[in-house]
C-alpha cells in the first residue's frame, strides 16, 4: 500500500535496510555506523537507550577512547538531517534526549515498525471478532512492509544484537499467526510469499515450515509440499543431527492422506490441531488475598507480544511465590492459547535434590508432541529441539522453586509472545529478567488472609487473637494458612486457643516433638539463619501445628502458598 506523503513529514524504515525519507525523498543516514546507532534507537521507539549502552553495542570490547565524543557527533548529525532548520543545541521533536540516554519519537505513520504492530493488532482483534477473513488481509499488509531482515546493511556486530534480531522473530511469529488464519480462511495463496521468505532465512524452523507445506499442499502445490518437507528433513538431519518434531510430521502426513487439501482454487481446511497445546499449571488456591500492586506489575500481553519475557518472582520460603504466580497464570493464560508448561523444580526440597534441566526439558518435549522414543538424548538436543517447538508459538512457561540461574537457563524460551515465569529464594537474574520480590503481608492483609479462612464474623469477634496470630507468623502467607487450617480443625475452640499455643511456644520449643522441626527445615532454618523477631517467631510457629502427618493432612492446599 502506498502511504501518502504529507509536506515537511518524515518517514523511518526499520523492516530490511534503515532508511528515512523527508517529504517523500531519500535521506542520506550517513555512515554504517551512524545508520546502526539510529536502527537501534528505531527498533525501540519512545523508549530511551543510554549512550553507554549505545557504545557497547556500536563497538564492543574495542571502543575507542573517543567512542562518547563520536555518539554525540552522530546524534547532531541525524538531528540536523531530520530538521534542517533547527537551532544550534536544540533537541527537535524526533531524537530526544532523556533518562541518561537518546530516543526516538515516531508513531504509525512515519514508523514501518509501529504500522507493522498496528496491523497486527487490528488483524487480531478481527479474529477475535469472528472476522477472521477480515483479517488475513490486514496480515498481508502488515507483512508486506518487510523488506529485508530487520536493520539490513549496518555491521553485523550490530546487526546481531538482540534488540534487532527480536524484531525478526517478531515478524517470524507473525507470519505464522498469519498463516494459520489465511489457512482456516481458504486464503493461504495470500500468505505464501511471505512464508517463503521467512522459511529462507529460518532454515531450520520446524513450525514455520509445517505451515509452509500446509499453505502449498493448499494451493494445490503437493509436489512443491512434499520436496519442502524433504529437504527440511534432511537439513534437521545434517545440522542437528535430529528428525522431525511432531508438527512438521503432521503436515506430511495430511499432505499425504490429502488433510489439507484444495478446492476452489485456494480453499484449506485443516483437520484437527497442528500441534498439541499443554495445559500443565496446576490448580490455584482457593483463597487469595492482597498482592493487587505486584499482579500489577506483571507483564502486559503487549509486553509479551514484542519479544520473549522472564519474570522473576523471589522472597523467602512461605512468603507465597508459588501461590502468587499460579493466580496469576490462570488469569493470564487465555493469553497463551498455544498452551501452558509447569516444572516443579525442587530448588529447596529438604529430602530431594533439584531437577535437572534436561529431565524437564524430556517433560516439556513429550508435553509438546514429541513421543518418547524420540527425545534426544543430549540435553543441549533437547534444548535446541525444544526452542524449535517453542518459536511461533505463544506459550507461559511456569518454573517453580528454582535453585539458581543455571538451573532454569536451558528451559527459558527464546521466542517472542513467549514468557517465562520463575519463583525462587535466593537471587536469579540474567539480562534483562524482570524481578518482582514478595515480602510477607502487612498487618491488614494478614487479618484478611484469616478471614477469609476463618469467615470475617469469627475473626472480627477475636480481633486480639487474631491480631497476635498475625504477629506471631510474620505476615507469611503459608504460615497464617497452617495456623488458620489448626483453628479451623478444633471446631468450637476460640481463635485465643491457637493463639495462646503459639505465645506459649517460645516456653515449650520442643512440645511438638523432633519430627515437625525437620519436615519444615526449609522455612525454619531460612528464618532462623535470617535472625531477628519474625524468624524467632516463625520458628515458633512450626514447633506448635502438630505432627507432620496432620499439619500435611489440613494444609495440602496451602503447601503452595
Amino acid at each position: 500500500m502506498t502511504q501518502e506523503v504529507v509536506p515537511g513529514r518524515l518517514r523511518f524504515s526499520v523492516l530490511g535496510p534503515v532508511r528515512a525519507w523527508r517529504d517523500g525523498q531519500a535521506l542520506d543516514l550517513g555512515p554504517p555506523q551512524q545508520r546502526a546507532l539510529l536502527a537501534l534507537l528505531l527498533a525501540r521507539p519512545g523508549q530511551p537507550m543510554e549512550v553507554e549502552q549505545i557504545v557497547d553495542v556500536l563497538w564492543g570490547d574495542e571502543r575507542p577512547v573517543s567512542a562518547l565524543t563520536v555518539v554525540y557527533r552522530y546524534i547532531g548529525l541525524l538531528r540536523r538531517l531530520f530538521e534542517p532548520d533547527l537551532p544550534t543545541r536544540a533537541s527537535g521533536r524526533w531524537l530526544l534526549r532523556g533518562a541518561g540516554g537518546y530516543r526516538m519519537e515516531a508513531d504509525p505513520d512515519s514508523l514501518d515498525l509501529l504500522r507493522f504492530r498496528r496491523l497486527a493488532l487490528e488483524a487480531r482483534a478481527a479474529g477475535d471478532s469472528g472476522s477472521e477473513d477480515l483479517g488475513v488481509p490486514l496480515y498481508v499488509e502488515a507483512l508486506s512492509l518487510w523488506q529485508g531482515p530487520t536493520a539490513e546493511g549496518i555491521p553485523s556486530t550490530v546487526r546481531d544484537h538482540p534488540v534487532l534480531t527480536a524484531l525478526d522473530r517478531e515478524r517470524h511469529t507473525l507470519v505464522k499467526e498469519a498463516a494459520d488464519a489465511a489457512l482456516r480462511c481458504g486464503s493461504a495463496g495470500e500468505l505464501l510469499d511471505a512464508l517463503r521468505r521467512c522459511a529462507d532465512e529460518r532454515p531450520l524452523d520446524e513450525p514455520l515450515h509445517a505451515r509452509l507445506v500446509h499453505a502449498l499442499a493448499a494451493t494445490g502445490r503437493e509436489q512443491e509440499a512434499v520436496h519442502t518437507y524433504r529437504a527440511v528433513r534432511a537439513r534437521l538431519d545434517d545440522e542437528l543431527g535430529i528428525t522431525p518434531g511432531a508438527e512438521l510430521r503432521a503436515a506430511a502426513r495430511a499432505v499425504r492422506s490429502g488433510g489439507v487439501a484444495a478446492s476452489s482454487g485456494e480453499t484449506a481446511v485443516l483437520r484437527g490441531p497442528v500441534h498439541p497445546v499443554p495445559a500443565q499449571l496446576p490448580p490455584g488456591l482457593p483463597v487469595f488475598v492482597g498482592r493487587t500492586e505486584e499482579l500489577a506489575r506483571m507483564p502486559s500481553s503487549g509486553e509479551v507480544d514484542h519479544g520473549a519475557s522472564v519474570v522473576v518472582i523471589n522472597g523467602p520460603a512461605g512468603v507465597g511465590k508459588t501461590a502468587f504466580a499460579l493466580h496469576w497464570a490462570h488469569q493470564a493464560a487465555p493469553r497463551f492459547p498455544d498452551g501452558q508448561l509447569y516444572a516443579g523444580l525442587r530448588g529447596f526440597h529438604p529430602k530431594e535434590p533439584p531437577v535437572s534441566a534436561a529431565v524437564v526439558l524430556g517433560r516439556f518435549l513429550q508435553a509438546l508432541g514429541v513421543p518418547p522414543e524420540d527425545v534426544p538424548a543430549d540435553p543441549r538436543d533437547r534444548a535446541r529441539r525444544y526452542q524449535e517447538l517453542l518459536s511461533g508459538r505463544r506459550m507461559l512457561v511456569v518454573l517453580d522453586d528454582a535453585r539458581d540461574t543455571a538451573q532454569v537457563l536451558p528451559l527459558l524460551p527464546a521466542a517472542p509472545g513467549c514468557l517465562a515465569v520463575v519463583t525462587g529464594r535466593g537471587p536469579l537474574g540474567h539480562g534483562d529478567w524482570r524481578s518482582l520480590p514478595l515480602e510477607p503481608f502487612d498487618t491488614c492483609t494478614a487479618r484478611a488472609c484469616l478471614a477469609a479462612r476463618l469467615g470475617e464474623e469469627r475473626v472480627a469477634a477475636e480481633e486480639e487473637a487474631a491480631a497476635e496470630i498475625c504477629a506471631s507468623t510474620g505476615g507469611l502467607p503459608l504460615a497464617l494458612a497452617l495456623a488458620a487450617a489448626r483453628v479451623a480443625d478444633r471446631g468450637t475452640l476460640p481463635i485465643a486457643a491457637t493463639a495462646a499455643e503459639l505465645r506459649e511456644s517460645g516456653k515449650a520449643p520442643d512440645a511438638a516433638g523432633p519430627g515437625l522441626l525437620e519436615s519444615r527445615r526449609p522455612l525454619g532454618h531460612h528464618h532462623r539463619g535470617g535472625g531477628g523477631h519474625r524468624g524467632r517467631s516463625v520458628s515458633r510457629h512450626w514447633r506448635n501445628l502438630g505432627s507432620p502427618a496432620e499439619v500435611r493432612a489440613r494444609s495440602a492446599a496451602a503447601d503452595n502458598v
